[in-house]
C-alpha cells in the first residue's frame, strides 16, 4: 500500500501521524495534570485540619504546664470547714 503512494504523501502522511500522536500525548499530559492539581487541593485540605489539629493541642498543652505550675507555686491551704461541722 506504501508503495503506491508518492515521497511527498509518505512525508505528509507521516508529518500527520506525529501531530496526531503529539495532540494524544498533550491530552493525556493535561489530564494528567488535573488529577495532580486535584489531589493537592485535597491534600491542602487535610493539611489545614492537621495545622488546626496540632495548634489546639499545643493550647493544651500550655494550659495544662500552666495548671501545673500553679498548684506547684501556690501554698496548699488547710481545708475550709463546711456547715455541717460546726454542729
Amino acid at each position: 500500500m506504501l508503495k503506491r503512494l508518492g515521497i511527498a504523501q509518505r512525508i505528509y502522511g507521516s508529518f500527520g501521524l506525529l501531530i496526531v500522536l503529539l495532540a494524544v500525548v498533550c491530552v493525556a499530559a493535561y489530564l494528567g495534570l488535573t488529577s495532580i492539581v486535584g489531589l493537592l487541593d485535597d491534600f491542602r485540605n487535610i493539611s489545614r485540619g492537621t495545622v488546626a489539629v496540632t495548634n489546639l493541642a499545643n493550647e493544651v498543652s500550655f494550659l495544662q504546664q500552666a495548671a501545673l505550675k500553679y498548684r506547684v507555686s501556690t501554698p496548699r491551704r488547710p481545708p475550709m470547714l463546711s456547715i455541717r461541722s460546726w454542729r
